[in-house]
């Protein structure tokens, strides 16, 4: 569930009667969970669909702002503009655990091994783009077909259910629903500039690390407060601003990266701003203990030995005692840092807890520092593309992460985030610019090559949304073909 995928003000609850192809389905009277629609919002546009949900609901809730006109004219005018109600964040797909079992236990899909072929057997099939992602990953894995019999029954629907919150997230905190207030390109600029103001801190802790001095911690809180404002206007543009700068090899950089990432699903789930600002201060300063590490290791390519990787399992420690120099880490700062290489199945470091013993910023820590890693070129492992990273993240959320904040952090992130790159049926490559908030695989892309990977000299940009010939094939690695998509920073 994605934030801007919400019901809006305007959202209208009808009978599934009166539901038309081209109407957005915002809400069922039945848990999504409960449905072989594996992610909530719809945008219905398949009559299989339509008769699945005549079979399943009595009731469905639209967002007309999101549906097409035509679909809406059978409705009464007055109908479209229902009193405001508040929307809280709710968990759809992967089956969440509750604050007393074990979040390892989650129900979860397991990843198909080969991505690619799932792309070009069910994501391109008939160019169909209607279906959302996790529910082709269920078709791909055979789960929905199973489960059709099931669902086609006429057994009545569970009773109506009350708008709440994922299990897993803390009962005392309230949440907030965030939309975009900014476009892109404008909110992109002010991104650029906040980069460059952190780059200047996070040199300076860098500095006083090497040199053993305390780490100016007040200098960190004004840096944070700028990057929360911009992830709340428009988290597009700081992703894409960071995945635009330079991949030299400043050791903060990956810090940065998970910062954003955190602040990033902290606001899709409807964190408050004073819980993403320890969000974006975990990711941070998860890693400063590394500038402890002799380069060499650091830089080594291959396999670490034994005591080579005991080493580097210190650096979490490391981090703690820096940081505690002077004032005491907020708590739960610290304990996102201490947790973030914490596993769900116990076979984490550097003290081995596991399921409801990591706290949801350790949970959440994990995997933004897992995607992170994947995605920067690293001499001792490939480089993943995005798109690939996303499928290792799901195996690692049969065991080793919390499989419901793994399902909420591919939705917020995307499949294919802003600024990475991917290649198109036709064979073109080209890097994302913005998602569609209604048809996720659908953005608007910068096209950089022809079919043969040769570097256009006028890239151009398209939206696939209204190209309905040009579908994504896969997601490409950093540097694929030769390509340096940081020439193309949108400014």
């Amino acid at each position: 569930m994605i934030f801007s995928d919400r019901p809006t003000c305007n959202s209208l609850r009808i009978s599934v009667r009166d539901v038309k192809l081209g109407m957005f389905i915002a809400e069922l009277d039945r848990p999504w969970t409960e449905t072989p629609f594996l992610i909530q919002g719809l945008l219905l546009e398949d009559k299989a669909h339509l008769v699945l949900l005549r079979d399943m609901v009595h009731e469905v809730t639209i967002d007309p702002a999101r549906s097409n006109a035509d679909s809406l004219r059978h409705l009464p005018r007055d109908a479209l503009h229902p009193p405001v109600a508040a929307v809280l964040p709710q968990s759809h797909g992967l089956k969440p655990t509750d604050n007393s079992a074990t979040p390892g236990q989650a129900v979860v899909q397991t990843a198909p091994d080969n991505f690619n072929q799932f792309i070009e057997t069910v994501y391109l099939q008939n160019g169909s783009t209607s279906i959302g992602f996790l529910e082709r990953l269920a078709i791909w894995c055979g789960n929905l077909r199973q489960a059709m019999p099931k669902f086609r029954s006429n057994r009545p629907p569970a009773p109506r259910r009350t708008k709440g919150r994922p299990d897993f997230l803390p009962a005392n905190m309230p949440l907030v629903t965030y939309r975009n207030d900014t476009p892109i390109q404008e909110e992109a600029v002010r991104a650029r500039e906040i980069l460059q103001q952190a780059d200047i801190v996070l040199e300076k802790i860098v500095s006083d690390i090497q040199s053993d001095l305390p780490i100016d911690m007040q200098a960190v809180t004004p840096v944070v407060t700028v990057l929360v404002d911009s992830v709340v206007r428009n988290p597009a543009a700081l992703m894409w601003s960071a995945r635009m700068r330079d991949e030299n090899k400043r050791t903060y950089l990956h810090g940065l990266k998970v910062a954003i990432y955190l602040m990033v699903l902290g606001r899709h789930l409807g964190f408050p701003r004073e819980q993403l600002s320890e969000l974006g201060s975990i990711g941070l300063l998860l890693d400063v203990g590394m500038l402890k590490m002799p380069v060499d290791l650091l830089e080594k390519p291959g396999k670490l030995t034994a005591q080579e990787e005991a080493m580097v399992m210190r650096h979490v420690n490391y981090s703690i005692e820096a940081l505690e120099q002077g004032e005491p880490l907020p708590p739960y700062v610290a304990r996102g840092i201490r947790e973030h290489h914490e596993r769900i199945d116990g076979s984490g470091y550097p003290i081995g807890l596991a399921g409801a013993d990591i706290s949801i910023y350790g949970r959440m820590a994990a995997i933004a520092d897992t995607f992170a890693a994947m995605t920067t070129a690293r001499p001792y492992d490939i480089t993943h593309s995005a798109f690939d990273a996303m499928k290792e993240l799901f195996k690692e959320s049969e065991a080793r992460l919390h499989a419901p904040l793994v399902e909420q952090f591919v939705q917020a992130v995307c499949i294919f985030p802003v600024g990475s790159l991917i290649e198109l049926h036709s064979g073109e490559a080209a890097i994302v610019l913005e998602h569609n908030g209604v048809r996720r695989l659908s953005p608007k892309i910068l096209v950089l090559t022809d079919p043969d990977k040769a570097m256009l000299s006028a890239p151009h940009a398209i939206d696939l949304t209204a190209e309905s010939s040009q579908k994504i094939l896969r997601g490409l690695p950093d540097g694929a073909y030769g390509i340096n998509y940081r020439d193309y920073y949108l400014g």
